[in-house]
């Protein structure tokens, strides 16, 4: 409809006659102060689910502005009806300039649609009546069958079927949605391989509809009603009918299974049937043993709930196992809530006696708690019945031990005679002196067996060799009298410590990892009185045979008073305390000769030489330290501190005359730790003396 432009102003004393014209309201209109240039919209046809748009003006007749606040549709169709545009608020300005509204008509269903748009100002509200037709071509829906009966399942089942909807029509048919009107949740309805309402059919198109019927308490008769709704000219419907009733089913033996006279661990299969005996399918919600899982077992239970077909039949394996302190008895069960009777039990009955079997009372399992090594033992048994008696399994009351055993299992011991049943077992692992051997037979024990398990403390001891030697230094190795290989060691500790470092000095430099160790690294040297402590690491456990070096050291020899001091070597390995019983290994060394040495005659002839030399007060405190000195001739001393990282923290020099001579060094401002003292005179060898200083 073309838009008519022919205005009419709505104020005054002439609104009355303005709004018969208009077609309006004239309450709605006694103060409105704006000019329409249509009365009305109407659309005419339009196709069902298209579109089309008119437009129509309007002007502020008035001196000020004019403000809409709200523009909506109202009416039976108004949701087909739609403002474009303007968006509201929106301000009209006094002026000949009109504001043009945009309104969409999509019709949803054929036949007449009105609505009215309402127009709210400032002034009061403006309504437009507004009319379009849907039109097309007639489409409609009809399902395949008027009544669709599923038939009759037990509670708990379901059972599908399906049906299809044809589009008859002559146009294509718009399926809004599927409804179902039923007095319960019985049935249910789902459009197959198809995407979900709304969706459109071609005329002679059909859809395939699942339905699922599900079996809910009550038993008896159920209905429904399927309905499809479009924009179709009808609404074909299908009457649903089931039917829900209890089945039957049977147990058999139905009353006693026996399993005879078996002895405590014996195994012994039967089978128990489970029949549905009706025309109906069963759900079964359970199938168990009552008490559970102590003589008997069901070995096959299925995945539950379990569907059995009609007049078919489940066969269930029950396993007879029973023990020493067990009831053996039981009551098998089966429950199914589909069923008239949901419950039917059966017992299940042995007579249990000892197993023949006997052994050795009490056993003692020796072993070296430092090795780690699995230890192998054996248990003699003697079948003395006249049944042979099958061992299954072995087991130690400490769960936590690795026990394995040596022969496959089952083992069979014939009857009247007798086997050594063989294991090993990780020591590592024990947390007790006493353990108990089970003999198993299934899950239960036949035969239970003592053992006393005594650790025994493996011996060592360092051993220390000398490499090579010159008057003035000695070149050492220290090794274990043991092979560390088995040991699973990651940390050694060496501990080297001389007697009097008058006679001889180690020197900390020297000390080296024999490379033939491979990974292992020296990872701390930490100076104790009169030598070191060395920790030896590695990333993989330490692999060293019996006898073999781990650490190479030199000693620095004087010429002194006493001719000899003793070096001890001990060796620590934290992670076997109390399974090592470490010794230590002591060797003598001796000073530089002074009778006939080549050393000290050349000193003698000219080269002033340190005969002796100590540490009057070690540990030393203050600022000071005191020495005293042995020298062959006069003579410049020049002298060193060193820390432990080898950081000269104080050095200089002293001058000492033939004799004997008492000196001082300042230690002002030297921290409190160890320290070493090297002494190098003109012209002679170094002498090099430990100490600590005090804080």
């Amino acid at each position: 409809m073309a838009p008519n432009r022919n205005w009419v102003r709505c104020c005054g004393n002439g609104v009355a006659i303005l709004a018969m014209i208009l077609g309006l309201s004239s309450s709605t209109l006694a103060n409105v102060r704006l000019a329409f240039d249509s009365t009305s919209l109407d659309f005419g046809d339009v196709a069902v689910f298209a579109a089309k748009d008119l437009t129509f003006e309007v002007q502020d007749t008035a001196a000020i502005p004019l403000e809409i606040a709200s523009i909506t549709t109202t009416g039976t169709d108004a949701s087909e009806f739609s403002i474009l545009s303007p968006a509201p608020p929106v301000v009209l300005n006094p002026g000949t300039i009109a504001t043009q509204f945009i309104v969409r008509f999509s019709p949803q269903a054929l036949g007449v649609r009105s609505a009215v748009l309402a127009i709210e100002t400032t002034d009061g509200i403006v309504n437009i009546p507004l009319t379009g037709i849907g039109s097309g071509k007639q489409s409609s829906l009809a399902w395949a069958h008027a009544n669709l009966d599923v038939g009759t399942i037990s509670p708990g089942s379901e059972r599908d079927s399906t049906i299809e909807l044809y589009s008859t029509g002559t146009d294509s048919s718009l399926v809004a949605a599927l409804e179902l009107a039923a007095a319960d949740t019985s049935f249910a309805a789902q459009i197959m391989n198809h995407a979900p309402p709304p969706f459109m059919l071609a005329p002679g198109d059909s859809v395939a509809v699942r339905i699922a019927f599900r079996g809910l308490p009550p038993t008896g008769l159920k209905s429904a009603q399927l309905s499809a709704t479009g924009s179709t000219l009808n609404t074909p419907s299908c009457n649903l009918s089931g039917d829900v009733e209890y089945g039957s089913f049977e147990v058999v033996p139905s009353s006693i299974m026996t399993f005879g006279t078996m002895y405590y661990g014996q195994l012994r299969d039967s089978t128990i049937y489970v029949i549905d005996s009706g025309m109906l399918d069963l759900i079964f919600d359970d199938f168990s043993l009552s008490p559970s899982a102590d003589d008997f077992t069901i070995t096959n239970a299925p995945s539950l709930p379990y569907t059995l077909r009609a007049g078919d039949t489940l066969a269930l394996t029950i396993q007879a196992n029973p023990g020493k302190n067990t009831l053996h008895r039981a009551s098998f069960q089966a429950v199914s809530f589909s069923a008239g009777s949901h419950l039917i039990q059966s017992q299940l009955t042995v007579n249990a006696i000892p197993p023949p079997l006997s052994s050795s009372t009490s056993h003692t399992l020796e072993y070296f708690c430092a090795s780690g090594s699995a230890v192998r033992d054996s248990i003699r048994l003697q079948d003395t019945g006249k049944i042979d008696v099958i061992i299954t399994g072995m087991r130690f009351s400490d769960t936590a031990l690795g026990l394995q055993a040596v022969v496959p299992l089952p083992d069979t011991i014939r009857s009247n005679t007798g086997k050594e049943i063989s294991f090993v077992f990780n020591p590592s692992t024990t947390r007790s002196d006493t353990l108990v051997l089970q003999l198993l037979g299934g899950m239960q024990v036949m035969l239970a067996d003592t053992f006393t398990v005594q650790p025994s403390v493996l011996p060592a001891m360092p051993n220390v060799v000398v490499a090579s030697e010159s008057s003035n230094a000695e070149n050492l190795a220290a090794g274990a009298s043991i092979s560390l290989t088995a040991l699973s060691l990651d940390t050694v500790i060496v501990e080297l410590h001389l007697a009097d470092t008058n006679i001889a000095s180690l020197d900390p430099a020297s000390i080296t990892v024999n490379p033939l160790l491979g990974s292992v690294v020296i990872t701390r040297i930490e100076p104790v009185p009169g030598g070191d402590r060395v920790t030896l690491a590695s990333p993989t456990p330490i692999t060293a045979d019996s006898g073999a070096a781990l650490l190479e050291f030199s000693l620095d020899r004087f010429v002194s008073i006493s001719d000899s001091t003793a070096l001890s070597v001990s060796i620590q390995t934290p992670e076997r305390a109390g399974c090592i019983a470490w010794a230590t290994d002591t060797v003598m060394v001796n000073g530089s000769n002074v009778c006939g040495s080549s050393i000290l005659r050349a000193e003698l002839t000219g080269k002033p030489l340190i005969l002796d030399a100590a540490i009057r007060q070690n540990p030393a405190s203050g600022s000071q330290l005191s020495l005293r000195i042995m020298a062959s001739a006069e003579g410049a001393v020049r002298f060193e501190i060193s820390n432990t990282l080898g950081e000269v923290v104080r050095e200089g020099s002293i001058t000492i005359l033939e004799g004997l001579n008492d000196c001082i060094l300042p230690l002002a401002a030297v921290p409190g730790g160890a320290y070493s003292l090297r002494l190098e005179p003109v012209n002679g060898l170094p002498v090099t003396l430990r100490f600590i200083k005090l804080e």
